[in-house]
């Protein structure tokens, strides 16, 4: 996460997200009530955010966030995981530590929106099923999935384990950022000219009056309002606060998670 001025404000540091070490595709294309409860200035402490969860390599290292919606699922971004095999991808939960050996759970499977675009990053969603069953208790809940199309203008949070600024060092512990949506046509407005056609129906946009936002390492984490997640982080403009950052719509999705997630 990325904080404009000096790396904190009103007592938060904002969110990353990870494309360099996920494959993903955050940045930019240029051609082509469960509210965080931030403890302290700098970090979020897991019970505050029990539904946080961490993909991880096999060599332990983070790509991006999840969010828990089963006992079996984790949702996160299409793009963090589309081009991974399924059984390298860990996911990790109960722990605000970046490293934290919190519950690993293998991956069994990963599930990608049938219409996701890599390019576009359109339909930017998709879930990872685990091998083993995720044990609930005070820090590993799971978030609701959102039904509601209108979600403009309203207080939001999020956390993630992404970079503070482009190029600086990855955080050692979970961090939060609190914000609020802005309409569409709004978010399209304030993108970079090559980038505003992208602003469709099923993404959701954060303000830049806090200049907070995401970053590389923050991708496929919640955007959460109250217990529900209402948007998965997409992508950014190179972590410039002053851009809204961009994310996947949940509602739009929902049957389809649902279908996905009752599988079993």
């Amino acid at each position: 996460m990325f904080d404009f001025e000096l790396g904190k404000m009103f007592g938060f540091v904002i969110l990353s997200f990870a494309v360099f070490s996920s494959g993903g595709a955050a940045a930019a294309i240029n051609d082509t009530s469960m509210n965080i409860q931030l403890i302290g200035s700098d970090f979020v402490q897991i019970v505050n955010a029990p539904y946080m969860a961490s993909l991880r390599g096999l060599n332990n290292i983070h790509f991006c966030g999840a969010t828990i919606v089963s006992t079996r699922f984790v949702l996160t971004a299409a793009q963090c995981i589309v081009r991974r095999i399924h059984i390298h991808i860990n996911v990790i939960v109960g722990t605000s530590v970046r490293t934290g050996a919190g519950g690993t759970h293998r991956s069994q499977d990963i599930i990608v929106h049938p219409s996701f675009n890599f390019r576009t990053l359109e339909n930017d969603i998709g879930l990872v099923m685990t091998q083993t069953a995720i044990v609930f208790g005070p820090n590993v809940q799971t978030a609701y999935i959102n039904h509601r199309l209108n979600v403009n203008n309203m207080p939001v949070t999020m956390a993630g384990w992404g970079i503070g600024i482009h190029g600086s060092s990855e955080p050692s512990n979970l961090q939060g950022i609190s914000t609020a949506t802005i309409n569409n046509p709004r978010c399209a407005r304030l993108q970079e000219a090559h980038n505003s056609w992208r602003i469709t129906t099923k993404k959701i946009c954060t303000s830049t009056d806090d200049r907070v936002g995401i970053c590389y390492g923050d991708e496929g984490g919640a955007l959460m309002s109250d217990y529900e997640i209402i948007g998965v982080a997409s992508w950014h403009s190179h972590c410039d606060p002053s851009i809204p950052n961009v994310y996947e719509r949940v509602a739009p999705h929902r049957l389809w998670l649902l279908s996905r997630i009752t599988i079993l």
